[in-house]
């Protein structure tokens, strides 16, 4: 049942059909809003409020144009001898954190250099950049003003 509704609730159609539905219905607020609930004894208040509600509608609307195809874009190969290089620019960041950011870099399937930038000129994080070194040649780590 889990997966019936879930396959029912996270289908293109679904989330297309509900987005139509939520623009008609917010267009015919609108007019309402506009036609009959404007309030022209206080328009300096009125007329700002309404036209930031048709600037929502209007970025829904924008949304959900942009949104509406949402078919996965084809890689091609990548090119042979390329590399990417990531910088990790740091200043006395907590070593925790860091480690999670030189994990999620070394996660990359590009062919990639991994820079950590210590402004800290810390010990322990030259530690933390030798031991996330890889075997490889997929991450060369290094702490660059770490001193040696």
């Amino acid at each position: 049942m889990r997966t019936l509704l879930r396959q029912f609730f996270y289908a293109t159609w679904t989330a297309r059909l509900l987005g139509i539905i939520v623009v008609v219905y917010s267009a015919y607020y609108l007019y309402w809003r506009t036609r009959y609930s404007m309030n022209l004894n206080a328009l300096f208040l009125a007329v700002p409020l309404l036209l930031a509600e048709f600037q929502g509608w209007f970025n829904f609307c924008l949304f959900l144009m942009m949104t509406w195809d949402t078919k996965p874009v084809p890689y091609g190969e990548v090119p042979q001898g390329r590399t990417v290089d990531i910088f990790i620019p740091t200043y006395n960041e907590d070593l925790s954190i860091l480690k999670m950011t030189i994990l999620g870099a070394q996660n990359i399937c590009y062919l990639h250099k991994i820079w950590v930038l210590d402004d800290g000129r810390r010990p322990a994080l030259r530690q933390v950049s030798l031991a996330s070194l890889t075997v490889g040649p997929y991450t060369l780590l290094l702490s660059a003003s770490s001193p040696p």
